[in-house]
């Protein structure tokens, strides 16, 4: 007798530490989804210290991520060579072929091997949070917000050898960019899309009835660190009022390693937020016109003219380094609506 769909599924899910998480986690979110629409997933691999491991979630039982896959791809690799370290890898990949898993899902994940993620029958996908090819990279919804772009969707695609190069073969419902968002909710957001809608999909792998596309690597943009860094400081000659606004958020409204800069009286000085002032004023382009008088965390910032009005910027003292934080967009964050998919 031909087995039943439901027989035949049995997913894991790869969990990654740098995935969203403000007010819920949104790792155990996807995983309670994906069950309590039934999804049979057995198997949620985390790393050691990974607060999931001291979640429950019925029916699926929780393993460690081998320490050889938590470290980046160049040195994955070279520990393959290193006989001891592979030695240890080919026993946990042995254990978890033996699993027999029907599918893998990576969210927020680590670069796999072909020998993992080719082991389920129907391969590993991987959630892009950002729209492929157009956005490759870490920074997908930091280069949107800097782009000035209106929507934004991510895309599940299958796991290959290359980072975020495998066959596309799902897009979420696209979410449109709100006039004050930051980085880290447009992230949320994306990543709360998919979640909500990603059981169709896995139900669809199983029945055959997904048609994969490949991608055309060339047409598209590395979101890139490297690439953030070319945005972020003040060009006075090209940046509206509404570009700064732009940078501010992009920059402030979330951690990232690179500051928003400013060259000023000689120093290049980091700025941590913006305050923006409309109308006409007197002061060549990028001129330090005055300090803001008002009360309030900008008194006594100074203030520079733009193409079309005034920012007062809330600098940095000289020498400081950005903080390993958020800066003031950090609470802005959208209710999750539909709470009862997430809870068991």
């Amino acid at each position: 007798m031909a087995a039943t769909p439901r027989q035949r599924e049995k997913v894991c899910v790869f969990i990654g530490s740098h995935r969203p998480a403000s007010r819920r986690d949104s790792g155990a979110d996807l995983v309670r989804a994906l069950i309590n629409q039934g999804v049979k997933v057995e198997g949620l691999y985390v790393r050691p210290g990974d607060r999931l491991n001291h979640q429950r979630f019925k029916g699926c039982r929780i393993h460690h991520i081998p320490a050889i896959l938590r470290q980046p791809r160049k040195k994955i690799l070279k520990s393959f060579s290193d006989p001891d370290r592979n030695a240890g890898w080919q026993e946990w990949l042995e254990t978890f072929r033996r699993e027999n898993y029907s599918l893998g899902v990576v969210y927020f994940g680590s670069w796999l091997p072909p020998d993992l993620f080719s082991a389920p029958r129907l391969g590993f996908i991987n959630f892009h949070p950002g729209p492929l090819p157009a956005l490759r990279g870490f920074e997908a919804e930091t280069w949107a917000i800097l782009s000035d772009m209106q929507s934004f969707y991510g895309t599940v695609h299958r796991v290959s050898e290359q980072y975020d190069a495998g066959e596309i073969i799902w897009r979420t419902p696209a979410v449109s960019i709100r006039r004050r968002e930051t980085p880290a909710s447009l992230l949320n957001r994306t990543c709360y899309a998919g979640i909500r809608h990603i059981k169709s999909l896995v139900k669809l792998m199983h029945r055959g009835e997904v048609l994969p596309v490949s991608q055309e690597m060339m047409n598209g943009v590395h979101a890139s660190i490297q690439l953030a860094r070319t945005r972020a400081h003040i060009n006075w000659t090209e940046d509206s009022l509404a570009g700064i606004d732009r940078k501010n958020r992009a920059f402030n409204g979330q951690y990232i390693p690179v500051p928003l800069t400013l060259e000023f009286q000689g120093e290049r000085r980091i700025i941590r937020n913006v305050l923006i002032l409309k109308g006409r004023f007197g002061g060549g382009l990028g001129e330090h016109v005055g300090e803001y008088g008002k009360r309030g965390s900008f008194q006594g910032m100074p203030v520079f003219q733009a193409l079309d009005g005034q920012v007062v910027l809330d600098l940095m003292p000289p020498g400081a380094s950005k903080p390993d934080r958020a800066s003031v967009f950090a609470s802005y964050d959208d209710q999750i609506e539909d709470e009862a998919l997430f809870r068991e």
